[in-house]
């Protein structure tokens, strides 16, 4: 066999090496390739197991309950309102000693509002004499569904609010607050209050009517 000449012999050469290079190549991609793959999939995070939730209904809904009262407050004479005249009772007027609820005695007639959070709001104004102080209180047996609301108070009230005027020096024909009653998940309600007037060692007794014309009968 008759040796190549050396140019031939230079391309064949070139031929061999190229091909062992591209061989090489191949081998080396389908090597990593195939890490890669082993690798994801070791590390690849596996799907969280499904579960079921329940389905919510509107009959599941949570019903709306009012807040419970606080205990007790005072209301004195720099969170009143003066009296601008003094006028005499009237007869659907209910007088405490020197307090007074205007209007009331034949029942809370007022416009009925809608109730907010469970709340009825029945609003009216307490008035008070001059140089005097009146704690007003729900009876026990009305603490679950009632209470009192002041001003500037919480919505569900208190239980027992004192209030104090101011004297006559500077309010002479007295003072008044604006207020009223919450009844409390309910919307109508024959409610016993308990009043004490400072100097008094009777407590007064009385019943409200808030849209119930069955009270006392």
């Amino acid at each position: 066999m008759q040796p190549l000449p050396p140019h031939e012999a230079t391309a064949d050469m070139d031929l061999s090496l190229r091909a062992t290079w591209r061989d090489q190549y191949r081998l080396g991609i389908f090597g990593l390739t195939t890490l890669l793959i082993v690798l994801t999939g070791c590390t690849s995070p596996q799907p969280a197991p499904v579960t079921s939730q329940p389905v919510s209904s509107a009959s599941s809904s949570p019903i709306r309950v009012a807040a419970l009262p606080e205990a007790k407050t005072t209301v004195d004479c720099a969170m009143s309102r003066p009296q601008k005249d003094s006028f005499p009772i009237q007869a659907d007027d209910l007088a405490l000693g020197p307090l007074l609820y205007p209007g009331i005695l034949d029942g809370y007639n007022s416009p009925r509002s809608d109730a907010v959070d469970g709340i009825t709001f029945a609003k009216i104004g307490t008035h008070l004499s001059p140089d005097a102080t009146v704690t007003v209180s729900i009876t026990p047996e009305a603490s679950s569904w009632a209470s009192i609301v002041t001003e500037n108070g919480p919505p569900a009230g208190y239980l027992s609010v004192t209030y104090k005027s101011c004297p006559s020096s500077q309010h002479a024909a007295g003072s008044w607050w604006v207020g009223g009653f919450a009844l409390r998940n309910e919307t109508s309600g024959c409610l016993p209050l308990n009043a004490q007037v400072e100097g008094e060692t009777s407590i007064r007794r009385v019943t409200i009517s808030f849209w119930d014309k069955t009270c006392g009968s």
